[in-house]
Formats: structure tokens, sequence, C-alpha cells
């Protein structure tokens, strides 16, 4: 309440069956499961602020160790991090380096290719399943913003049609 900015939201349609994941402690994560009739996916909404924070990438390390599809998606503040090339720029923080670190480890695809705040990409879509990911780009900010946002397509062939999911300093799931 005494700073702008961060935050983390998902809204989620009522006749979709999730499983909200607890997080302890104060980050700025939110993560769910999505489970249909033969599979389940992982959601992880998250906002790191500027200042280094350690417990965020335990956190994440903890959430992504599952064995089905794993979709993060939030406000990471890296932008000493070319994610074209997957190198560190500048004078990076040691937690820009664990991230990549912990992408790499992972096996997370990065699917932002333009800056979402100024000349940085700031705004992330990581996964360990990029075919499922589609027409992902930037746009015109949410509300008043000072991001763009993201928006995404995840293709989930047992649905009737793809399942659409947006992010840009909020996420729904439709």
């Amino acid at each position: 309440t005494d700073r702008r900015g961060g935050g983390v939201c998902a809204f989620i349609k009522k006749s979709f069956n999730v499983a909200e994941i607890a997080i302890s402690g104060s980050l700025e994560i939110a993560a769910f499961d999505a489970i249909f009739p033969n599979t389940k996916y992982r959601f992880i909404v998250c906002y790191r602020p500027p200042y280094y924070l350690t417990s965020a990438l335990a956190c994440l390390e903890s959430l992504c160790a599952v064995n089905y599809s794993i979709f993060i998606v939030g406000d990471f503040n890296l932008p000493d991090i070319s994610w074209l090339d997957l190198s560190l720029s500048g004078n990076h923080a040691s937690f820009s380096h664990s991230m990549l670190d912990f992408v790499c480890d992972h096996g997370l695809s990065q699917c932002v290719n333009e800056p979402t705040r100024g000349s940085n990409i700031l705004d992330l879509v990581l996964t360990n399943d990029p075919l499922l990911v589609s027409d992902c780009d930037v746009s015109a900010p949410f509300i008043d913003c000072d991001h763009l946002s993201v928006n995404f397509s995840l293709i989930l062939y047992f649905l009737s049609s793809p399942l659409t999911v947006l992010h840009g300093g909020y996420f729904v799931l439709f």
C-alpha cells in the first residue's frame, strides 16, 4: 500500500476446474492448476519488484516441480537479460543470473519477443511446452499501466476451440 505498482491477479471462468496452489509468505505470486479430464496445466502469475528478492526464485523452483505443462507469466523486472539470445548485459544483479539459470535448467522458453516497457522485455511468458503457445504479441497497455500488454493464445486440442489467455498486469483464463 505504500508504493505504486506490483500485485498479481487471476480471473478464471467458473466452468473451469481449478485448484489453487497455496503460496506461503508475502510473495507476489499466484498459482493454480487447471484440471481437465485427461491432463492438467500449472499457471503461475508473478510480480518481482525491481529490488532483489531471493525467495521468489525458491518459490518458483517449488512450483515447477511437476510433470505437466507450466506457464509462468508476469513482470520480472529483468532489463539486463537479453531473452533473444539468453545472455546478460551490463552490471547484472545476481538475481538476473539466477533467473537465467532457472529458465535454462527447467527447459523453459520465453515467448515474448518485443519490449513491454521502454526498450526492455520485462513482462514474460515462460513455458516448458512452447508448442502450446501461439500468437504472442505486445499491444496497448491495460488501462493506465506503464507496461504494454502481452496477449497470447494457448492451443489445447481437447477443447472445441482454443483457450485464449491474456496477460498484461492481469491474467484471464476464458
